[in-house]
């Protein structure tokens, strides 16, 4: 494949990293972008990379070197690239690139001029003009002026607001406000924001609020294979509670130091919670004898239980899933009335050719003569949780099957 540039992340959970980029399109922000970064107000685009560079639409809020930009226009190469919020600098594909500053954003300093020189005649005709006019002024009321705006004052009574608490507001020497910190309230710092615009303060923005700290979190996770976790808020708007079967390999090794690469990020706790909850259904199923003829298995947010079973035993397993789900428990419970996948080709060694024993000390015999008995383990890796004379019911990790035994 050619790439025809390259670009370099400059913040967020990828500064330092390089993307090659070929002719196409590449989707940012949305709901259903390229990469996993979001930017500021939920904006998206799309950068399109041709051989005479690289432009976008729509149009998002673009600074070039902390200079408002013309979205219109290719993106430069080689310059600090704020794109509503996401710093990045491009370059040739063959060019190396610099870890480069993203500075604040400013408005452009405004050029004045001396005006013209005007002739005598001119300049004595307004000193008359003045005259006449500073007499009437004199002699007409004066109006009562506006006190001035006071940015200072303003900007330290919207900071008082409880739902900012954690966020910082500082002044450099140029005027410009910075923010940073992290607070708890998204409204409240979009309000901030908001509202600063309309007083037309100039102002870099390195704030953050907790949803978009669990946000730039869970991005992080997606890019290293974790799609189907959860991330909650933790006891403080700084830390975060990860729900997942995460285990301690090179992925995980991999996520928990980009995690640790996230300034506003105090720390993370993971709360590996699917083998508990799958376990706690299948004991509630199992004590209601209702595991015959089910497959249990984790589908994204879900424990979804499958089987064709006669009306009232489907009531019955449905109800369980309504109980189960009623504890509040993070993965919800679904019952679907439709064939359990059992692959017994795939899961046992050879085919089953009888049952015995009595009730209690029931064995299924295999064609290779193996002989299954409640608390074995097959070279399948699954576990023989329940054996009876109408059905064999094995569990490895989060997936349960139930056999029927139909000699």
């Amino acid at each position: 494949m050619e790439y025809l540039f390259k670009l370099k992340w400059l913040n967020g959970p990828l500064a330092g990293r390089e993307l090659e980029l070929p002719a196409g399109e590449l989707r940012l922000g949305g709901d259903d972008p390229d990469i996993a970064l979001a930017l500021e107000e939920g904006a998206a685009t799309v950068l399109t990379v041709t051989p005479e560079g690289v432009t976008m639409a729509p149009p998002v809020p673009v600074w070039v070197e902390g200079l408002p930009w013309d979205a219109g226009q290719a993106l430069p190469l080689g310059q600090a690239i704020d794109l509503a919020g996401q710093g990045l600098v491009l370059a040739e594909a063959d060019a190396a690139l610099a870890m480069l500053t993203l500075p604040s954003r400013r408005l452009p300093e405004v050029a004045t001029t001396k005006p013209a020189a005007r002739s005598w005649r001119l300049a004595g005709g307004i000193v008359l003009i003045c005259a006449a006019l500073a007499t009437a002024v004199l002699l007409w009321p004066k109006p009562v002026e506006p006190p001035l705006f006071d940015a200072r004052a303003w900007l330290a009574r919207e900071m008082a607001d409880p739902g900012l608490s954690g966020v910082k507001a500082e002044w450099d020497e140029r005027g410009v406000v910075r923010l940073s910190g992290l607070c708890a309230s998204s409204k409240a710092i979009e309000r901030l924001r908001g509202r600063m615009r309309e007083q037309g303060l100039n102002f870099s923005d390195e704030s953050l609020d907790a949803d978009t700290l669990r946000r730039q979190v869970r991005q992080v996770l997606e890019l290293n294979g974790y799609r189907e976790v959860e991330v909650s808020a933790g006891a403080k708007p700084d830390q975060v509670v990860i729900h997942g079967a995460i285990q301690a390999n090179a992925a995980w090794l991999r996520a928990s130091t980009q995690l640790r690469a996230i300034s506003a990020l105090n720390g993370w706790r993971v709360v590996n919670d699917r083998a508990e909850l799958f376990g706690r259904l299948v004991d509630r199923l199992s004590r209601q004898r209702l595991l015959d003829g089910l497959s249990i298995g984790v589908s994204g947010q879900e424990l979804l239980i499958s089987g064709q079973l006669p009306p009232e035993r489907a009531r019955a397993v449905a109800a369980e899933a309504a109980a189960f789900n009623a504890d509040g428990t993070r993965l919800k419970a679904r019952f679907q009335n439709i064939p359990a996948a059992a692959p017994a080709a795939n899961i046992l060694p050879a085919a089953i050719v009888s049952v015995g024993g009595n009730a209690n000390s029931i064995y299924v015999e295999l064609a290779n003569g193996m002989r299954l008995q409640q608390g074995g383990t097959l070279p399948s890796g699954y576990r023989i949780y329940a054996l009876s004379h109408t059905a064999l019911t094995l569990i490895q990790e989060q997936r349960l099957v139930s056999i029927p035994l139909h000699l």
